[in-house]
C-alpha cells in the first residue's frame, strides 16, 4: 500500500502553494479549448489533455499554472491545474488534477480510505463532509475538509475517482473565508471532469 500512499501525501503538502505539472510527453500540447456557458452565468473553457486522456472545465478568467512553478514537487503525478487571477484572503484559489497507477484494481472507497490515513496527520485537518457522487458515469467520492498550510486556514475539496488501475484526484483549495465564493465553481469543475475513452 506504500506505493499508493506516497503520492497522496505529496499532493496534500503542495495544495496551498500551487499544484500542477503540465505533464505528458515533452513538446506535446493539450487540445484547444472550447468556450461553454453554464446556467449560473459563469463562463468556462474546456481543457482537453489527449495525452493523459481527460477533459475538465475551468473559469475563463483563470490561468493554467506554469509547469516550472512546481517542477520537482509532484513529479509525474500532476497533470494540469488552474488558478484564479486574484488572491482571495491572500491565498490564490486553485485546483489541480493528479493521477497515479495503482498497484491493483480497487474501488473508489478503497482508494479514498488509503489516502485518508495520511491526510489525517496534517496540521489542523478537520473533516467537513464526505459524499458519494457520480462524475460523468464514474462513481466518485467528494471529500471537504479544513487544513492549516503556512499558518493559513484553508478549505479544500478533493474528488476521488478510479478507472481500472488508474486513480484520479481533483483537488480544490481556497482560503476558508472564501469558500462560499468558490463552492459552486468547484462543484461545476468537478462534475465536468471526463475521461476520454
Amino acid at each position: 500500500m506504500s506505493r499508493l500512499s506516497i503520492p497522496i501525501v505529496l499532493l496534500i503538502v503542495l495544495l496551498g502553494i500551487v499544484t500542477v505539472n503540465c505533464g505528458g510527453e515533452e513538446g506535446a500540447t493539450p487540445a484547444a479549448t472550447v468556450t461553454t456557458v453554464v446556467s449560473t452565468g459563469e463562463r468556462y473553457l474546456s481543457h482537453t489533455d489527449v495525452i493523459s486522456g481527460f477533459s475538465i472545465d475551468y473559469p475563463d478568467t483563470w490561468e493554467q499554472i506554469p509547469e516550472e512553478l512546481i517542477e520537482g514537487y509532484t513529479g509525474e503525478m500532476g497533470i494540469s491545474g488552474f488558478w484564479a487571477p486574484v488572491a482571495c484572503a491572500e491565498v490564490i484559489t486553485n485546483f489541480n488534477v493528479v493521477t497515479e497507477e495503482l498497484p491493483f484494481p480497487m474501488s473508489v472507497d478503497t482508494y479514498f480510505d488509503a489516502s485518508q490515513r495520511h491526510i489525517r496527520s496534517f496540521e489542523g485537518y478537520t473533516p467537513v463532509s464526505d459524499e458519494e457522487i457520480s462524475v460523468n458515469g464514474i462513481e466518485a467520492i467528494k471529500h471537504i475538509y479544513d487544513v492549516t498550510l503556512d499558518m493559513e486556514t484553508m478549505k479544500q475539496m478533493q474528488v476521488y475517482l478510479v478507472e481500472g488501475t488508474l486513480g484520479w484526484v481533483i483537488t480544490f483549495a481556497c482560503a476558508a473565508d472564501c469558500w462560499q465564493q468558490y463552492e459552486d465553481v468547484f462543484d461545476h469543475i468537478a462534475v465536468s471532469f471526463k475521461l476520454l475513452r
